[in-house]
């Protein structure tokens, strides 16, 4: 794939730097095709770099990566040729940050606009992907954390512009969080300031974001199997406290008296505790479904079949 960038700043080299380490070549482009950052940075990048204008490096993209300091994106596109971006995918990582007060910046748009939106109404042929701009361009290839890959967050109006994209942030060593339609640039270039302000507060840029989940596993039911018994008839409600697995032995108790325990969704600290009898497990799962969360406030015994209990997600 030739990828084009437009900037010769850190962040444009480093991202050029990421993808011919994909095996992808990289034009970088500057406002003079004789720009002494650019031309020094494709030397040293071997066969797979060039440089040239910020037209020669969008006309020279499958894809094309904005890189230009925030404030500039409306002089770089128009030097580009907004005709030259019919159909491309454009990925947008600046931010409208201002300097004009020193540090920590302030945004120079924001409310019910952002810099993400004026470029896609500046290239309305494009498909305007934000990325790459919530973290510092020492992390943007193959970041390496204690936690595990950090998330990059995006945002753009077409769902096949943003598959590609996140395709390309995974081989960038990147988790991906979609959060939307290009309007979403309002929440991500203010979470560049978040992400400047904490830095600044912590005396460290060594920091990325990660969105953390429930995974599927921990949300999962739990099967069952009968051993005899009546049609559905719930009786007992749930435990409000900590999860399921702290209570192991009180749950060995209901199983030894012939409960069925299916664990529901876990919600926050608190996990359901459903222990009920059944026809089959496909009543309990819609019981669930329909209402995880039934009567919270009591527990309370009462008489049932046996059962027996086989651990697995259905």
């Amino acid at each position: 794939m030739n990828v084009g960038i437009l900037g010769t700043g850190d962040v444009g080299r480093a991202l050029g730097k990421g993808f011919i380490a994909l095996g992808h070549a990289v034009k970088l482009g500057a406002r003079d095709a004789r720009n002494d950052k650019a031309l020094a940075w494709a030397r040293e990048m071997g066969a797979a770099a060039s440089a040239g204008t910020f037209a020669e490096a969008a006309s020279f993209g499958d894809i094309v990566v904005l890189a230009t300091l925030g404030s500039a994106n409306e002089s770089a596109l128009t030097m580009a040729g907004v005709e030259t971006f019919q159909g491309k995918i454009l990925i947008d990582t600046t931010n409208p940050l201002d300097f004009s007060r020193g540090m920590p910046p302030k945004l120079a748009i924001s409310g019910d606009d952002s810099g993400g939106e004026q470029v896609q109404r500046l290239l309305p042929a494009a498909q305007v992907v934000k990325a790459f701009n919530t973290v510092g361009n020492a992390f943007m290839f193959r970041p390496k954390f204690p936690g595990g890959p950090p998330d990059m967050f995006i945002a753009g109006n077409s769902d096949a512009a943003k598959k590609t994209v996140s395709e390309i942030l995974k081989d960038f060593g990147w988790g991906v969080v979609d959060v939307g339609g290009i309007e979403s640039s309002r929440y991500l270039e203010a979470m560049c300031l978040v992400w400047v302000l904490s830095a600044m507060r912590g005396g460290s840029w060594n920091q990325a974001f990660k969105m953390l989940k429930i995974t599927s596993t921990e949300t999962s039911l739990f099967a069952v199997t009968r051993s005899h018994g009546p049609t559905w008839d719930e009786s007992v409600a749930l435990e409000e406290q900590p999860a399921w697995a702290e209570h192991a032995a009180f749950m060995d108790g209901l199983f030894a008296e012939g409960f069925v325990v299916l664990v529901g969704p876990l919600e926050g600290a608190a996990a359901a505790l459903l222990i009920a009898r059944a026809a089959n497990a496909e009543q309990v799962r819609s019981r669930l479904e329909a209402d995880p969360w039934t009567r919270m406030d009591l527990l309370r015994t009462a008489a049932v079949a046996p059962w027996t209990v086989r651990l697995g997600s259905v």
